[in-house]
């Protein structure tokens, strides 16, 4: 497809990066899009059967919470919902909400450790800035005194 700028085009393929592609010298355009880029570690679903991975620990935990909660069986046996299916039970609602929770407690807790890593490193920084300001007024008195000699020095000479 071209992209109107200086009749490059684009490959377009679900599961590849999107990368411009120049027309070759003998054979025509290049059409072979550039592999996408793999994860540094991919999380396998635990679940018996199930074969599923994914990107980071808590995309396959959010996906083990709501793909594979444990139904109970406890549906509420005749009463059906506005839609013609079975009401869900109070327990099945709970699994779900519980599930949820626990996801965002694990995100909490990711991002928590996220903000204290930066706060540490923070820290760091501000104490090489008070070092380095610390050398920089002992050097810039240093230098006072001795441009203070020379003018001595200077004013004896003439």
């Amino acid at each position: 497809m071209a992209d109107g700028l200086g009749g490059q085009e684009t490959v377009e393929d679900p599961g590849l990066r999107q990368e411009p592609v120049l027309p070759g010298p003998d054979d025509g355009p290049a059409t072979e899009p550039l592999p996408a880029e793999e994860p540094a570690e991919e999380f396998t679903c635990t679940e018996p059967g199930c074969e599923k991975s994914f990107p980071t620990e808590r995309r396959m935990r959010l996906h083990r919470a709501h793909a594979h909660r444990r139904k109970t069986g406890r549906r509420q046996a005749g009463k059906k919902g506005r839609s013609g299916e079975p009401t869900t039970s109070a327990a099945d609602r709970l699994a779900v909400i519980t599930g949820a929770a626990a996801a965002i407690e694990a995100a909490l807790d990711e991002s928590q450790q996220l903000v204290d890593g930066c706060l540490n490193g923070f820290d760091r920084l501000i104490e090489k800035a008070l070092v380095l300001r610390k050398a920089y007024i002992a050097k810039s008195d240093k230098l006072r005194k001795l441009q203070a000699r020379v003018d001595q020095l200077e004013a004896r000479g003439r």
